[in-house]
């Protein structure tokens, strides 16, 4: 015992430095070590060498493996020896990343041939200074292993919990015993992920003869999950071919076992199905395999007198039959490859349900399809996997229901014709919960036949709404199969009819909105959400190709409701063109246009309104946002063309910056109620004539954008006084006003007894001068001042802009638009302006609340007795 505590103690970094030489001796890559520990007598007669921190390159100047610990079991003795026998191998806390390349080179060739070892093979000596191998034990715990297949594109991520192999590993003969227990992030074949997230197992004891290449396997148990697969057969590998002679049978038979082995993508959706019954699973490799041959693969898997359960279902499929089977074939290649579940059948709340599917060559792929029988929506509602969908009823009964042809055909709109396809689906108070509003398919009908599907009579009921549908629809098969990026350009083309006694915008939008639960609450998840939301209503759209000749009763839309709407709903490559009538706010609208299904949506329209109350069109319209003219204040009928660009962003909030209207405006019979604005003219005229104020048929141009409304200058005729007013009012309140009024009328009017017939007062100058004023600044601090040359610089320019959006307007309606002008006796003696710059690109009202340099006038009076100017 002294003796190996001296050994450890005074030759312990001589025997690190031999350890970690002679190992690097048999390697074409460098092992480095950052600490070493001897221990003689913990393992004694065993000697333990603990390498801590250990990096090991590869052949590929990367590193191959990374650990905390990497331990060495060997003979005590053969330190003092020629070489060093090693017993056992533990790798702890660490990473083996092993990679093949395209060209076939694998990063982890890296031991290295010693010299004349075909001679010592022939002698059986071992060479001089060699690092024997005398292995029975290797161990892992706590390794990631990550391996990289690039020619076959294939990638495996393992954590390696704890495995056991063991075996006389330095002969050509031994029996190997291997136990594992693995945490799997993924298996990739060729781009599809297997066995992601699955805890793995195996148990084995396989026999291995080196010199022949043959490792026969004995009750290899390997588990996947809670189901536990035996193989038994053997492998021979020899000259660049590989013999299979294996069988797997599933000891445990369940449906669960198979799911399991399903791909990541559709392993999510089944992962909770469970089956009870006489479950079976066979499968067997047999054949050679090189570069030219596969072997045999055979598969059978089946249930008989079962039941099937899922979360998914809302009661199980009970009486459950089916057999499947796979095999590659005669030619043991895709293109022979069959997959097929026969004689499918089962009861769903004891109605009848049969299937059968057949696909055949993996290369170019032929499916046979069939489905008949009585769905239970109350049953089978939570196929859909959608977290608005919360409950089912009535039924769906498919009538022979078949599709048989290529998937090249399938995919294909030009192909499609190819294709066999029928059967009928007919509904029975079908309704479906969707966001807590029911969706009823009252009745109706689907035929299809070939490449067309007929709707007839379907009566659809929900979210307030009522619509009858029929129609004929071509290219159905081919939008299913289509793929996320629509490479085909398939297209559902359609002739149809819409008929609604009644229809709910707001509720339909509603039910088509993804549910945001409250832990998932915070703006960045509603926000996601609400993107998907935008980006799913796009790819429904791009398929769409056809028109609905509509009728429409009734309509609502936030505060806005109409009646007899009649039109065509036409939809291209997501685009909807709308063009109809209805009736609205007591009088008619005319619309034509155009809304684009976008990630970024947008709108273009033209409206022609026809003697529509303008009360309700500013109370329907929410008072476009503003506070300060409100529904409340205004009476009158309202004639109107209107060109209209809006916007919105990805998560369909409204884009007020992005908004465009070009407007001819009429109003009838105006009146404006109580508008507080004017009460600051009260000054010059009696309040209760600024109560209510009636002025004569009032016509203008309008412009929005850039978030302000422009109003070039008109003429305004009331019972109060007469003006000419242009101005510019932001959507954040700031206004800029000019105003021209008479000097005489409104000296008159103030002394004038009040008017209770609200006669306009007559467009006379009567003799004296005009007076100007702007008004400008915040609503809640605006100040008026007078200013002659300024007000009549501005109506110069609001002319230009005037004249700018008359033949905007002229290209958009197609007919001459004529300008409003002030009566001859009120004009002033005012050059025509002759602008060279686009109003868009002017301030034409300079300076929001900056006061401008210029000809002030004042006018004195007295009012009610005291003094004041």
């Amino acid at each position: 015992m002294l003796a190996l505590v001296i050994i450890a103690a005074f030759f312990e970094d001589k025997i690190s430095e031999r350890l970690v030489s002679e190992i690097n001796k048999q390697l074409n890559a460098e092992l480095t070590v950052e600490e070493f520990e001897l221990s003689l007598l913990s393992g004694f007669p065993n000697a333990s060498a603990n390498l801590r921190r250990v990096i090991l390159s590869d052949a590929m100047d990367g590193t191959l493996l990374e650990a905390d610990n990497l331990a060495f079991r060997f003979g005590l003795l053969s330190l003092f020896g020629s070489h060093i026998n090693v017993k056992q191998i533990i790798i702890q806390d660490g990473a083996l990343f092993t990679r093949i390349n395209k060209r076939g080179k694998a990063n982890f060739d890296i031991i290295r041939q010693a010299e004349g070892s075909k001679a010592q093979k022939a002698s059986a000596e071992p060479a001089t200074n060699d690092f024997g191998l005398l292995l029975e034990e290797a161990k892992l715990e706590d390794v990631e292993l990550i391996y990289i297949d690039e020619r076959a594109k294939q990638e495996i991520k393992v954590q390696v919990k704890e495995a056991v192999l063991s075996g006389a590993f330095s002969n050509e003969q031994f029996s190997l015993s291997s136990f594992s227990e693995l945490k799997s992030e993924f298996v990739e074949l060729d781009g599809i992920r297997y066995f992601a997230g699955k805890d793995l197992v195996y148990d084995a004891n396989i026999d291995v003869d080196l010199a022949k290449g043959r490792y026969v396997f004995n009750d290899v148990d390997v588990g996947i999950e809670s189901n536990v697969f035996k193989v038994n057969g053997e492998i021979n590998s020899k000259g660049g071919n590989t013999d299979f002679d294996l069988k797997l049978a599933s000891s445990e038979g369940s449906l669960e076992s198979i799911v399991e082995l399903l791909p990541e993508e559709l392993l999510e959706y089944f992962s909770d199905f469970k089956s009870k019954g006489t479950f079976f699973c066979n499968a067997s490799i047999n054949g050679r395999m090189n570069a030219r041959e596969n072997p045999r693969i055979e598969a059978e898997f089946g249930l008989e007198n079962g039941r099937i359960s899922s979360d998914k279902l809302g009661s199980s499929i009970k009486d459950v039959t089916f057999n499947a089977s796979y095999t590659n074939g005669k030619s043991r290649k895709s293109r022979t490859t069959v997959f097929e579940i026969s004689n499918f059948k089962g009861y769903f709340k004891r109605e009848l349900f049969e299937s059968h599917l057949k696909v055949s060559n993996l290369d170019d792929p032929t499916i046979d399809f069939m489905l008949d029988g009585v769905l239970p929506l109350e049953a089978v509602y939570g196929l859909f996997d959608s977290k608005a969908i919360t409950d089912g009823d009535g039924e769906i009964e498919l009538k022979q229901l078949k599709v048989k042809g290529r998937y090249k055909d399938m995919i294909s709109p030009s192909r499609i014709g190819r294709v066999k396809a029928g059967g009928e689906i007919e509904f029975d108070d079908a309704s479906m919960t969707i966001n807590e509003q029911e969706l009823l398919v009252d009745k109706g009908t689907l035929t299809l036949k070939g490449n067309s599907l007929k709707v007839e009579d379907i009566k659809i009921e929900g979210g307030n709404s009522e619509i009858y549908l029929d129609g004929q629809f071509l290219n159905l098969i081919p939008v299913l199969f289509a793929d996320s990026l629509n490479s085909r350009k398939a297209e559902l083309k359609f002739q149809a009819t819409l008929d609604a006694p009644q229809l709910d915008i707001d509720e339909l939008i509603a039910m088509t909105e993804t549910p945001v639960e409250p832990s998932l609450s915070r703006k960045s998840v509603v926000d996601s959400i609400k993107v998907a939301n935008t980006l799913n209503r796009e790819r429904i759209t791009k398929f769409l190709k056809g028109s609905f000749k509509a009728k429409i009763d009734a309509f609502n839309y936030r505060l806005i409701e109409g009646q007899d709407f009649k039109g065509d709903l036409t939809f291209d490559n997501n685009e909807l063109i709308i063009k109809g009538n209805t009736d609205a706010m007591d009088g008619s609208f005319e619309v034509d246009g155009k809304a684009y299904f976008e990630d970024k949506p947008y709108l273009e329209a033209k409206l022609i309104t026809d003697k529509i109350d303008i009360e309700e069109f500013f109370r329907q319209s929410e008072n476009f946002g503003q506070e300060v003219l409100q529904s409340k204040h205004i009476k009158g009928k309202l004639n109107a063309k209107l060109h209209v660009t809006a916007h919105w962003d990805e998560e369909g909030r409204f884009v007020y910056e992005k908004l465009h209207v070009l407007g001819d405006v009429s109003v009838l019979n105006g009146e404006l109620i109580n508008y507080k604005m004017l009460y600051d003219f009260s000054t010059y005229i009696k309040i209760k004539d600024l109560r209510r104020i009636k002025f004569v048929n009032m016509r203008n141009w309008l412009e929005v954008k850039n978030r302000k409304i422009y109003m070039p200058a008109m003429f305004i005729q009331t019972n109060a006084l007469n003006m000419t007013i242009s101005g510019e009012h932001s959507f954040d309140e700031k206004i800029d006003y000019n105003i021209k009024v008479n000097a005489a009328q409104v000296l008159f009017s103030k002394f004038k007894k009040y008017n209770p017939s609200l006669k306009p007062q007559e467009a006379k100058k009567k003799g004296w001068f005009n007076l100007y004023y702007r008004i400008y600044g915040d609503l809640d601090d605006y100040k008026i001042k007078s200013d002659r040359k300024g007000v009549k610089r501005r109506f110069e320019r609001s002319d230009y802009r005037k004249r700018k959006i008359q033949d905007a307007l002229v290209k958009q309606f197609g007919n001459a638009v004529d300008l409003a002008d002030e009566p001859n006796l009120w004009k002033d003696e005012i050059p025509e302006f002759q602008g060279d710059d686009d109003p868009d690109d002017i301030e034409y009202l300079e300076g929001f609340g900056e006061e401008e340099e210029g000809e002030e006038e004042y006018i004195e009076w007295e009012e009610e007795g005291e003094g004041g100017d």
